[in-house]
């Protein structure tokens, strides 16, 4: 499996590239925001299995990037999960 994981706080990064890793991930890329992020989908021509996304980062928030891949043909497939501390039922909607 191939995740992408967004976020600009190493520790998030850390904490999360750990529990893949006992998930059974094998092939883990870091971002540290939205811009990079998407960087790292052109490098590897789209070609992730999964993308664990921060909504609140520098340069580019993670719902940019989110509908960015909404708009990309192979982007959209991906799965995608927001990893955040938003609970505003606002704002969980925007990101559906």
């Amino acid at each position: 499996m191939k995740v992408l994981i967004v976020d600009d706080y190493p520790v998030a990064r850390q904490v999360l590239r750990r529990i893949l890793e006992r998930l059974g991930a094998k092939q883990i890329v870091e971002a540290t925001d939205g811009r990079s992020a998407l960087e790292a989908l052109g490098a590897a021509a789209w070609e992730f299995d999964l993308i664990l996304l921060d909504w609140t980062m520098p340069n580019m928030p993670g719902i940019e990037v989110a509908r960015k891949l909404g708009q990309h043909p192979v982007g959209r497939r991906i799965p995608l999960i927001m990893v955040t501390g938003q609970s505003d039922p606002a704002r969980v909607a925007e990101a559906f």
